[in-house]
């Protein structure tokens, strides 16, 4: 596609300004996560529903009211199904998933087996529609996440362990300080986290190294193991990124300033 097609198809969307995609990619993917800890609670989803249908009208209305607009800015994807599709038997059209949340919505009483096929339904919408607002991303800006959730130093390995099961995370970004000079941005991860405490002698010297911060696993007879990261500016390129991608693993890139604070994350997860 030219430049000059990109920018008019930019321009036809229902929301072309890039930094208001951006606020609500962020936000379908927290009420995403939100949803998929609570198989019965979609309420963060109708939500973020609820915030796009009025930008998109400017007004408040119901639900209903809404459908016509987020149908349209889900159809603006090419994943997404219609009502007449070739793939009805496993993808289910964005409006009749709209029809389904907003019946259940309106129930007074609803949970067990309902509740979460709700839920399922909310998250595809979500899905759908994030899509939809990614299509015109061109920077890992554009997709990232912010603000990443970071180990430090002084953490106990314990700790660092927690926050990997708690979050799902298999990388956490680290940065080392040495010889007065800020080292490049490494990952720790679950790997060597389980490799370090599960090569332990005795049940005694795997309990102690839990209790070891990352600053002391590192210096010891046997230090943890990082992995180097690599780094890349927020104007960087979706396409470039996808070419370096490591194949074969999930290992996520960072996205930094020019003084190579970290500002996001990205894994491929958030490029589908």
């Amino acid at each position: 596609m030219s430049d000059q097609d990109r920018g008019a198809e930019i321009r036809d969307s229902l929301i072309p300004d890039p930094e208001t995609r951006r606020w609500f990619i962020e936000q379908l993917r927290e009420a995403r996560a939100d949803a998929q800890r609570d198989a019965e609670g979609c309420d963060s989803i109708i939500v973020v529903l609820e915030r796009m249908g009025m930008f998109l009208t400017k007004r408040m209305g119901t639900l209903s009211y809404y459908k016509a607009r987020l149908v349209k800015l889900a159809e603006e994807s090419p994943v997404t199904v219609k009502d007449r599709s070739d793939h009805l038997g496993c993808l289910t059209p964005f409006s009749r998933l709209y029809d389904y949340v907003e019946r259940g919505r309106n129930k007074a009483y609803h949970e067990g087996a309902y509740a979460r096929h709700l839920t399922t339904h909310a998250i595809a919408m979500t899905v759908a529609l994030e899509h939809s607002l990614m299509q015109h991303s061109t920077t890992v800006g554009d997709l990232m996440v912010p603000n990443p959730v970071c180990a430090f130093l002084w953490q106990p390995i314990s700790f660092v362990r927690q926050t990997m099961l708690v979050n799902s995370f298999s990388y956490l970004p680290i940065r080392r300080q040495g010889d007065g000079q800020t080292k490049p941005w490494q990952f720790i991860t679950a790997s060597s986290v389980a490799e370090y405490v599960r090569s332990a002698n005795s049940w005694k010297d795997g309990r102690a190294r839990l209790a070891t911060s990352v600053e002391n696993a590192l210096a010891s007879d046997k230090p943890i193991r990082l992995v180097p990261a690599r780094t890349y500016s927020v104007d960087a390129s979706i396409q470039s990124v996808m070419k370096r991608l490591q194949p074969g693993t999930d290992e996520p890139v960072l996205i930094t300033r020019a003084d190579f604070d970290l500002v996001g994350i990205l894994s491929p997860f958030d490029l589908l």
